[in-house]
């Protein structure tokens, strides 16, 4: 949706409460999608002209009137335990009133945090990424950051998830946290739509303070000449600071994956190994696989991260 002035706002309303109320006159069956963010008409327009009648690629200003958060687990029992820890984090944060939790109608659940006006600037959708990714590390559980690309969609409310029949239905946070809303209970209730109170758009948590200190966790671009600085990804960061919040069945990819970035900006590899070891150690890596294979996977992991060797075969030589 772009976002203009007074008409696109309540255009956007209009559209949400429809959603929101399981309007009849909706084809609820099929699966419907929203923009994750809201962006200027001239800009989005100029873009599509420019581009085929495409979004792909867009990378320039866009708002956000909610903060969203996607947990999918690839299990409906960790999802739901997840999803418990955050909404109590942001009802208590930024106030149950402004908090919708939603069931997607597959495995997973969509909270989002309704927010007052956020002006709409260049690079938001890295801002909402950094600070969606600081509050789940806040309660040290694990998000989809794949979502907050400039032209993500979301799954409208209501509507039929098309590989599971369900649909993607509220939930209210008092049955989230007091037990009631197990998983099975749950997917009984989604087969079929429920009406919500819709949010009174540009009315809701005031995020002031907190976009511009996530803002500062959001790589700049670099002045033509500059050195570039080293840009942690957050495998890379969560497996060096705070490993033990991984998931143990992914622990070692995400070391590999580490060891590949850590190679991408040229890092010494005595210092990739010392730096990894250090976590393998401390996570049980090394006691259940022993030192020798963990220095191989982190080896491993150097050679496919080294710039030389990125696009060629293990000798270096180009690929076709």
């Amino acid at each position: 949706m772009t976002q203009d002035n007074a008409r696109g706002d309540l255009l956007k309303g209009l559209v949400l409460r429809a959603y929101y109320t399981a309007d009849p006159a909706l084809d609820l069956d099929t699966e419907w999608f929203l923009s994750t963010f809201a962006y200027p008409r001239e800009t989005l327009e100029a873009y599509l002209e420019a581009n085929n009648g495409s979004t792909a690629g867009y990378d320039g200003p866009v708002a956000i009137d909610s903060l969203k958060f996607d947990i999918d687990d690839g299990n409906i029992e960790s999802a739901l335990q997840s999803a418990r820890w955050l909404a109590a984090h942001l009802a208590n944060k930024y106030g149950d009133k402004n908090l919708f939790i939603w069931f997607s109608g597959s495995k997973g659940f969509h909270l989002e945090v309704v927010l007052d006006p956020v002006p709409c600037a260049p690079g938001l959708h890295q801002v909402a990424r950094a600070l969606a990714t600081r509050i789940a590390a806040e309660v040290n559980i694990k998000i989809d950051t794949d979502v907050y690309s400039a032209v993500n969609l979301f799954r409208a409310a209501n509507t039929r998830h098309a590989r599971s029949g369900l649909f993607k239905i509220g939930l209210e946070l008092d049955d989230l946290l007091d037990g009631k809303g197990t998983a099975v209970w749950i997917r009984s209730r989604a087969t079929s739509p429920y009406e919500v109170d819709c949010p009174v758009p540009g009315v809701g948590a005031d995020l002031s303070k907190d976009l511009p200190e996530a803002s500062r966790d959001v790589p700049r671009p670099l002045p033509y000449g500059e050195a570039p600085r080293i840009h942690l990804n957050d495998k890379t960061r969560y497996f060096i600071g705070r490993p033990e919040i991984l998931d143990p069945g992914e622990r070692t990819r995400t070391m590999v994956s580490a060891a590949m970035n850590l190679a991408a900006y040229s890092t010494r590899d005595d210092l990739i190994r010392a730096m990894l070891m250090e976590s393998a150690l401390e996570i049980g890596l090394v006691r259940e696989y022993g030192e020798a294979e963990i220095l191989r996977q982190i080896g491993n992991g150097i050679k496919r991260g080294t710039p030389a060797m990125a696009s060629g075969d293990e000798n270096g030589r180009p690929t076709s």
